[in-house]
């Protein structure tokens, strides 16, 4: 018996059975097809990895420039206290002068 799948015609044991029903289609691939699947698929793998520890390493610049930025924000704040302090000061000595 053979099964119509779209344009193509197939034999019935080409297709694995699961739970009593025709499921999965085989195939027949060569070794070198197979080397070459496997070969791609560690060099995904690894194509992710890198970019993961890519990601880690951008994920550790970005919180050491956030922290960064909060320090100069502190300073600037202790900078913007000291220049009103001091020129109050200045203020407070002009108008004693007059």
């Amino acid at each position: 018996m053979s099964m119509k799948t779209a344009e193509y015609t197939y034999n019935e044991d080409n297709f694995v059975e699961e739970n009593e029903s025709l499921r999965e289609l085989t195939v027949t691939i060569t070794l070198g097809e197979y080397r070459n699947l496997i070969v791609d698929q560690i060099s995904n793998e690894k194509k992710i990895e890198s970019l993961h520890n890519e990601r880690v390493d951008l994920n550790e610049q970005i919180s050491t420039l956030y922290d960064n930025l909060r320090e100069r924000e502190r300073e600037l704040e202790c900078l913007k206290e000291e220049y009103n302090a001091l020129l109050n000061h200045i203020s407070v000595k002009a108008i004693e002068r007059l």
